[in-house]
């Protein structure tokens, strides 16, 4: 829908207070009262943002699962690389989900915490991320080189080493 795409663009750019119904309609091709009638109010309309913005990577995630469990093993950690592998793997095509997330986190945005669409994970993950790759990658939102095919494998056997070695292990 383009209403939600540019609603999430600008959140992600100018942030919630700084993202305007008029502006938001302006990016979206449709007539200034249109975001408010479809959706009444700026928090209506954020709130729908952040709930298709933390469906996609649960439903990316979600469609992962069965790939690492099909192999007949129940090894938590293939399963674990799996679910890590998939999300980072859409952190990296989302750049504006995670400009969005960040913009939220900078402006101290609690909608993002009592969004019932929220999960911790999510945000936790986002800022984990964000800290292993900035001294390693400078370019991209969260220090993704897209040059580099790599990456992603690369930062998530980090993850899941530090998950089964450190964080779960005893």
């Amino acid at each position: 829908m383009a209403l939600l795409d540019a609603a999430e663009r600008l959140f992600a750019d100018r942030g919630y207070r700084g993202a305007s119904m008029q502006a938001i309609a302006e990016a979206a091709g449709l007539s200034r009262g249109m975001p408010g009638y479809v959706f009444s109010t700026k928090e209506r309309l954020y709130e729908a943002v952040l709930e298709r913005a933390f469906a996609a990577p649960r439903r990316q995630v979600a469609e992962m699962t069965p790939n690492t469990s099909s192999s007949g093993s129940t090894g938590s950690t293939e399963t674990l690389s799996g679910w890590v592998m998939a999300y980072l793997q859409f952190l990296a095509t989302h750049p504006t989900y995670v400009r969005l997330m960040q913009r939220a986190a900078l402006d101290g945005d609690e909608r993002i915490r009592a969004s019932p669409a929220n999960s911790a994970a999510l945000t936790e993950g986002v800022a984990a991320l964000e800290r292993l790759n900035s001294a390693r990658h400078r370019s991209g939102t969260l220090g993704v080189d897209r040059d580099d095919p790599d990456f992603v494998t690369d930062t998530a056997a980090h993850i899941i080493d530090l998950l089964t070695h450190g964080a779960l292990a005893g």
